[in-house]
C-alpha cells in the first residue's frame, strides 16, 4: 500500500456575498472579518486508518476599502 509523506496544502475558494451586515462593517474603519469553520480529516499510514478527526480553523482579515 503506498503512503503520503511529504508536506501538502489545502486549498479552500471562499466568496464573501455583499449582504447588510458584510456592507456595515466595510464602511467601519479598522473593521475585521472572522471566518470559522471545521477541517474535517482522517489520516491512514501503511498499516492503519485512523479516528477521523475535526478540527476547529479561524481566520481574521482586516476589512479594507475596494480600491478602483
Amino acid at each position: 500500500m503506498e503512503v503520503y509523506e511529504q508536506p501538502f496544502t489545502l486549498v479552500q475558494e471562499v466568496t464573501i456575498p455583499m449582504s447588510r451586515e458584510i456592507a456595515g462593517l466595510a464602511a467601519q474603519p479598522n473593521a475585521t472579518l472572522t471566518i470559522e469553520g471545521v477541517l474535517a480529516y482522517q489520516a491512514c499510514d501503511d498499516a492503519i486508518c485512523y479516528t477521523p478527526v475535526e478540527l476547529p480553523v479561524s481566520w481574521t482579515f482586516d476589512w479594507r476599502p475596494l480600491v478602483r
